[in-house]
C-alpha cells in the first residue's frame, strides 16, 4: 500500500522556545531517521506501508491557516489522487477540525481515506505522541477502506466534520459529541462499519475522471472566488447589542454569511432590537444559519420562542447538531460554490439543510 503524507506545520513539527514549526526538510528527515519509519516504510502483519512526505510551501503554527489552505490542501489530495491509496495530513490541533471539516465538503465522492493527525507535543520530544499518533494514522489509511475524512488522535478515529477540540493539555484532545467513534486503536485497530459512510456511486466517485476533473475545477474555481467574500462566526454572550451586528455589516461589505453560534436549543436575545438587527444582515442577502454554542445536542429552533423568533422573523437556517466547526466550514464552502455556478442565497440555505457527507443527522 502506498499513502502519501503532507505535513502543514502544527506542534508535530515545531522545535525552540517559543515553538515554532521547522521545515518540511528538516521534520521529513527526522520521521525517516526513526526505527519505526525505515525511511518511509512501516512493516505490518497486513502488508508492508509504503508513505513519502510532502510539505506545504510554509508550514505554519494552524492559528495561521486560512479558507485558502484549505483549498490547496483538497487539491494536493487531488492531485495524488490516483497514484496512492490513501492520504494522512499533519495539521495543528487548534483548527484541524475546521480543516477536517471543509474537506470533507471539498472532496465530495471520496473513495479513499484522507486522515488528519497530529500531536500534542512535538515530534522531537522525549515523551512525544507524535510518533504513535502518525503511525496509527498511516495504517488506518492503508489498512482499512474508509471513504471519508477522518481525524485519528490518542486512540480514536473519528469523522473529521463531527470532531472537535476538548483539551489543550491531554493526549485524548479530541471528541465527537454527536456521532459514534469510527474506530479505534489499543492492542488490535478496529473500525466499526456500521458508521462510516457508503462507497461513493460511479456518479460521484472521485474513482472517476470525469468526477475527479469537475472537482479539481471547481476547488480551482473556489480558491478564485475565496478573497471575493466573507463568512463569520457570532458567539452570543448575555448583553449582546444590536450594535455589533449592525457593525459587522459596515465593517464587512462582503459579509454572505453568519453561523449564530446561539444559547442552548438554539435560543438567541428576544430583543427586537438585536433580531430586528438580524433580519436587517438577512434582508441584505446574508445567510445566517441557527448552531447551538453547547458542546452535544442539537437545534430545535420550535422548541422555545426565543429560538423561533429566529426562524419565523430572521428566516434563519436551522443547523441540528453540526458542531460549530463543520457549519462555519460548510456555510463557506457552499457560500463559494453558489458564486460560482451563479446562484443565490436559496441554495446555500438548501445546502445547508442538507446531509452533504455525514456532517449532521436530521
Amino acid at each position: 500500500m502506498k499513502i502519501a503524507v503532507l505535513y502543514t506545520g502544527g506542534t508535530i513539527g515545531c522545535e525552540g522556545i517559543p515553538l515554532a514549526p521547522v521545515s518540511g526538510e528538516l521534520f521529513r528527515k527526522r520521521v525517516y531517521a526513526l526505527p519505526c519509519f525505515r525511511n518511509g516504510s512501516i512493516r505490518c502483519s497486513e502488508g508492508d506501508i509504503v508513505f513519502s512526505i510532502e510539505w506545504t510551501a510554509n508550514p505554519v503554527d494552524s492559528s495561521d491557516l486560512m479558507p485558502l489552505d484549505w483549498v490547496a490542501m483538497a487539491s494536493w489530495v487531488l492531485e495524488h489522487y490516483a497514484c496512492y491509496d490513501g492520504f494522512v495530513i499533519l495539521h495543528g490541533t487548534d483548527t484541524m477540525s475546521w480543516s477536517a471539516s471543509a474537506l470533507s465538503f471539498l472532496l465530495q465522492g471520496l473513495s479513499k481515506p484522507v486522515v488528519f493527525t497530529g500531536s500534542q507535543l512535538p515530534l522531537a520530544s522525549g515523551r512525544t505522541d507524535a510518533v504513535q499518533n502518525l503511525l496509527t494514522a498511516i495504517m488506518f489509511a492503508a489498512n482499512f477502506r474508509i471513504p471519508e475524512v477522518t481525524l485519528f488522535f490518542d486512540h480514536l478515529l473519528l469523522r473529521g466534520n463531527r470532531s472537535v477540540k476538548v483539551d489543550s493539555r491531554s493526549f485524548n484532545a479530541f471528541l465527537s459529541p454527536n456521532y459514534p467513534v469510527l474506530g479505534s486503536a489499543g492492542t488490535d485497530m478496529t473500525v466499526n462499519h456500521r458508521v462510516l459512510l457508503d462507497p461513493p456511486g460511479g456518479s460521484v466517485s472521485l474513482d472517476e475522471q470525469r468526477n475527479h476533473a469537475l472537482r479539481s475545477r471547481e476547488i480551482t474555481e473556489l480558491s478564485r472566488v475565496l478573497p471575493e467574500y466573507s463568512v463569520i462566526a457570532l458567539t452570543l454572550f448575555p448583553g449582546i447589542q444590536a450594535g455589533m451586528v449592525d457593525a459587522l455589516l459596515t465593517l464587512s461589505p462582503s459579509l454572505k454569511g453568519i453561523v449564530l453560534k446561539s444559547f442552548g436549543s438554539g435560543n438567541a436575545p428576544a430583543s427586537s432590537g438585536f433580531i430586528d438587527a438580524l433580519a436587517r444582515a438577512a434582508d441584505k442577502g446574508v445567510v445566517i444559519v441557527d448552531a447551538t454554542q453547547v458542546l452535544s445536542g442539537r437545534v430545535e429552533m420550535k422548541r422555545y420562542e426565543t429560538g423561533y423568533q429566529l426562524q419565523r422573523k430572521v428566516h434563519a437556517v436551522c443547523g441540528h447538531d453540526l458542531t460549530a466547526e463543520a457549519t462555519l466550514a460548510k456555510l463557506i464552502c457552499l457560500t463559494g460554490r453558489a458564486m460560482i455556478d451563479g446562484h443565490g442565497r436559496e441554495s446555500v440555505e438548501q445546502g445547508i439543510e442538507t446531509v452533504l457527507c455525514g456532517e449532521m443527522t436530521l
